[in-house]
């Protein structure tokens, strides 16, 4: 099992505080109210979703990578080859800057789940002090 980091626990316990308050706007605030929250959902969701993809730019440039083509059609498939085997995340077309550094290649996923993904992500040894 994966462990949950404090600050992801912490901001689900925000979350589950919000969800009252936004089923009360939904049912009862104006069209106005309820495109403000969603716009700000929205745009709170980018925030994070790029800084994840910074840190898959990071992973990219360690190992053989490449990129594929998704079934998504406004996304791509960032393929990190670790030592401890293929890391895949879809990522969206507008994130495509932070990937300039790799080309396409034909699409050869292990069928890994997102759970093996983080399970050798985990398993990475990193030395202090030394670039791998």
């Amino acid at each position: 099992m994966i462990e949950i980091p404090q600050q992801e626990k912490e901001l689900t316990r925000g979350i589950d505080k919000l969800v009252p308050k936004l089923k009360d706007i939904l049912a009862n605030g104006s069209k106005e109210e309820i495109y403000k929250v969603v716009s700000r959902i929205n745009l709170d969701r980018s925030a994070v979703y790029r800084e994840r993809d910074k840190l898959i730019s990071v992973l990219s440039k360690l190992w053989p990578s490449h990129l594929s083509l998704s079934d998504k059609s406004n996304r791509f498939v960032v393929c990190v080859h670790s030592p401890e085997g293929q890391l895949t995340w879809h990522v969206l077309q507008q994130e495509r800057d932070l990937f300039l550094h790799l080309k396409f290649e034909e699409d050869h996923w292990d069928g890994h789940t997102t759970e093996e993904k983080y399970k050798r992500l985990k398993k990475i040894k990193f030395k202090k002090g030394k670039n791998i």
